[in-house]
């Protein structure tokens, strides 16, 4: 090979390679066997740069500080961390700096990494298995009584959803240090949709509810959902009775049924009860923190059913993005959609 260029190309290795070959080539024998007995464990290991200028044991005790958050499911951003290491390394090193590089290099040395949420925590009960094994007993015993079919066993829940999903990663080119997600400015208006489900796999009609005082009269609601306003947008105890007398009992026919939910106050009145009596209703309650264990739509719908709305919200997004002119905001979803 007659140029550095045509042998890295020719063996598909770096030219930097080939250069360091080349260096090693012209060193002494016995300055090549010492390089090659050096351990491992004196190798500087990437992200570590030169050593730190303070005390071990500092960076130890805010490695301890971040792992106790994350035990708590508590959030330990880099502006965290930040402020923790000025206020434990400053009063006796006061030449430190936490920049944003030390920061990194604090992470990659203890393979700390900046990560999304998966869920918001909800904290179980310490007697978790207890509840819940006597609730399912519970379950059979009901079902077993009452010879419940498979379509009058129904789940019913309260979810969540927002005018604006944008979610929180995006795939972006990299080295960019803006990454700019638009959306309609309406990340906190939120609103309440009541799903229901039966054993058997039937989906019940679901209830809206939108925050305000004044009904939608001049909103076209398709058939069977129903919707309602709240002046939080959430449920509570008067919209649960207009569920069960407008969708609840519209299912069954006054069947006698199986209705399994949570123990939200608004389930629980007495009013509720007197309703519940009236429908031939029998009610199984899971007990309070096991929801994301034993709530079928909690386990298996809400996730999917919201993945779809943000699929609408993201289709929406695009066919109104293309008329604006840089920055602009799209207009918000209206409630019809």
């Amino acid at each position: 090979m007659n140029s550095e260029s045509a042998t890295s190309s020719h063996l598909n290795v770096p030219r930097s390679t080939i250069y360091y070959w080349k260096d090693i080539d012209k060193e002494p024998i016995g300055k090549i066997q010492k390089l090659a007995k050096r351990k491992k464990g004196k190798h500087l290991k990437r992200g570590y740069g030169r050593p730190i200028s303070y005390p071990k044991e500092l960076d130890e005790h805010l490695l301890a500080w971040i792992l106790r958050q994350r035990d708590l499911h508590l959030p330990a951003t880099r502006y965290d961390i930040k402020l923790m290491a000025r206020k434990l390394i400053i009063p006796t090193h006061p030449l430190f700096k936490a920049s944003s590089g030390w920061v990194t290099k604090f992470m990659r040395r203890h393979l700390l990494s900046a990560r999304c949420k998966t869920s918001v925590q909800q904290k179980l009960p310490k007697d978790l298995e207890e509840k819940l094994e006597k609730f399912l007993k519970n379950l059979k015993v009901l079902r077993r009584t009452y010879q419940f079919p498979n379509d009058l066993i129904i789940n019913m829940d309260e979810t969540p959803l927002y005018f604006d999903m944008p979610g929180s990663r995006t795939v972006h080119k990299r080295g960019c240090k803006e990454i700019r997600v638009r959306s309609t400015g309406s990340e906190k208006r939120r609103f309440t949709v009541i799903l229901a489900c039966t054993a058997s796999g039937v989906m019940l009609p679901p209830m809206v509810i939108f925050k305000g005082k004044r009904e939608l009269k001049s909103l076209h609601v398709p058939g069977g959902a129903v919707v309602k306003v709240q002046p939080k947008g959430w449920n509570d105890a008067m919209l649960t009775k207009v569920w069960l007398q407008q969708i609840l009992l519209k299912y069954t026919k006054k069947r006698h049924a199986l209705l399994v939910w949570d123990t939200f106050t608004g389930h629980m009145t007495v009013d509720i009860e007197g309703v519940l009596r009236k429908c031939n209703i029998t009610v199984a309650v899971i007990p309070g923190g096991c929801t994301s264990k034993v709530q079928p739509l909690d386990v298996c719908i809400n996730k999917p059913f919201k993945s779809f709305f943000r699929f609408l919200w993201m289709n929406y997004m695009q066919e109104n993005v293309s008329c604006l002119q840089n920055d602009d905001r799209v207009k918000p979803p209206s409630k019809q959609l």
